[in-house]
This record gives structure tokens, C-alpha cells and sequence, in this order.
């Protein structure tokens, strides 16, 4: 059977939505997917990459900008249709597919600005590149706004390290009179809402919190989450329909 290459950081709710459009678009156009999962490390990216070339995929869809040297030649080589998908910042193999991290921190930070908040923070996680962009641009917002930056509004929750409850606890110990909480991910700030009530503190009232991921049970939670809707379904499609629009002769974009 023909097979489609699609490698992905994590199978969990983040890229579902996107890959799933994938296996839809493959399915219809009668191809698989051979699914790998680097888990955020590039060298599982090269090895898994060596793989595929290996088995002759006709193309390959991964995610992101921050490939080895070793794995983008490998690629060049190898000729194929490469689609890049989540991040558009950075220099593409061939196409990417994706929005751009750091307007996403930005646009976190504006929005809290917009609706009052005048002591705004972030929980981020430092290991993945794309968070930190988001983090760059909440920085860049509360900056050109005029409002307080620097460590003091910031907490690192690195996987296996720091808990989201010992980031949160370190946030409202290092800000006690923080007003707003941009969380890189709706799992996180439904953590950190819990977290919060606990504390005594109400949301939104004392303290507005945004996630980001727009997942299923954000609009179920109590209260809602107001998140960050990232269009996952659509960058699958046309990720999708750019591979196989390749492989059936269309030039390079």
C-alpha cells in the first residue's frame, strides 16, 4: 500500500484534530499513514526520518521548524514532498503550514490587556521551542503596552521537573497581586483555575485566566475557559492537499 510519512511530537489532544484531517485525507485518496512520535527530541525525529527514507515513502509531513542539519539534508536528498506543519517561523524544507507562535503570546497578552488586567503573567514550558516564541511574544505585548515584565510575571512548569501546582504557587508568591494568567495549554489552565479556587482567589473576578487549544471540554468547565483557537483541522487539510497536489505533478509553493 502507498504510505504517507507523518511524524508528530505527541498523540495526545494537541495535533488530534490535525492528524486526524491526515488520515481522512489519505484514506480518500487511498494511501495510509505511517504515523511516528518524536516526543519533542530531534534526534527520535532523524532516526524515525532515517526510517521512512528507508521504506520509500513518496512523502513526508512533520511538524515543525527545529530539525537537525542532518535530517533536513537527509530530506533535501531524498527528493519527496516535505510539508511542515505548526510553526511558520523559520526557514521551510520546502512548505509550512502552520500560524505564528510568537503572534499567539502576543495576542494572549493583548487580549488580557484589553479586558483590564493590568498585572498579567505566564506559565510556559521552556523545553519546546514553540513556547518560548509564545512567550517572546507575550513579552513584546505587555512591553509595548507599558505594562511590568520580567521574571517576577513568569513560571517555567518543564515536564517532569516543576508541577503546574509549584509553578502556580511560585507565580502568586513571586506576583501576590497578579490580575491576569496566560497558560500555554487548556489542560494547564483547568489545573490552575482549580488551583486558584483553592486558594480563595475567583476567576475572573480576582484573576482572568486563558489557555490556549480551544479543547473540547474548555466550554464545559466552570467557568469556561476563554482559550486560544488554533486551526488544527485546517492545517491537516492543507498540509494534505499540498503533499498530494505534489505528488500528482503541482510545483513546489
Amino acid at each position: 500500500d502507498a504510505l504517507i510519512a507523518l511524524l508528530l511530537p505527541t498523540v495526545d489532544l494537541s495535533f488530534s484534530r490535525a492528524m486526524r484531517e491526515i488520515g481522512i485525507s489519505a484514506d480518500n485518496r487511498g494511501y495510509e499513514v505511517l504515523l511516528g512520535v518524536t516526543e519533542y527530541n530531534s534526534q527520535n525525529e532523524n532516526a524515525l526520518v532515517r526510517k521512512m527514507i528507508g521504506r520509500r515513502v513518496p512523502a513526508l509531513i512533520t511538524t515543525g521548524t527545529a530539525q537537525l542539519a542532518d535530517t533536513r539534508n537527509m530530506l533535501l536528498r531524498a527528493g519527496i514532498p516535505v510539508a511542515q506543519i505548526w510553526d511558520v517561523e523559520g526557514e521551510p524544507i520546502e512548505t509550512l503550514v502552520g500560524f505564528n507562535n510568537f503572534q499567539v503570546g502576543y495576542a494572549a497578552a493583548s487580549h488580557l490587556i484589553e479586558r483590564g488586567r493590568h498585572r498579567i503573567g505566564i506559565i510556559y514550558t521552556s523545553m519546546r521551542d514553540r513556547s518560548s516564541r509564545r512567550l517572546h511574544g507575550f513579552r513584546r505585548a505587555a512591553a509595548d503596552a507599558g505594562h511590568a515584565t520580567g521574571e517576577r510575571w513568569e513560571t517555567n512548569v518543564s515536564e517532569g521537573q516543576v508541577s503546574i501546582r509549584q509553578a502556580t504557587g511560585r507565580l502568586l508568591e513571586q506576583a501576590p497581586d497578579i490580575d491576569g494568567i496566560y497558560v500555554n495549554g487548556d489542560q494547564l489552565a483547568l489545573e490552575v483555575i482549580n488551583i486558584l479556587s483553592e486558594t480563595g482567589r475567583r476567576v475572573p473576578d480576582d484573576i482572568a485566566v486563558l489557555g490556549f487549544g480551544d479543547r473540547d471540554f474548555a466550554a464545559f468547565t466552570t467557568p469556561p475557559i476563554t482559550t486560544i483557537r488554533v486551526p488544527e483541522a485546517e492545517i491537516g487539510t492543507r498540509a494534505s492537499d499540498y503533499i498530494y497536489g505534489r505528488l500528482g505533478g503541482a510545483p513546489r509553493e
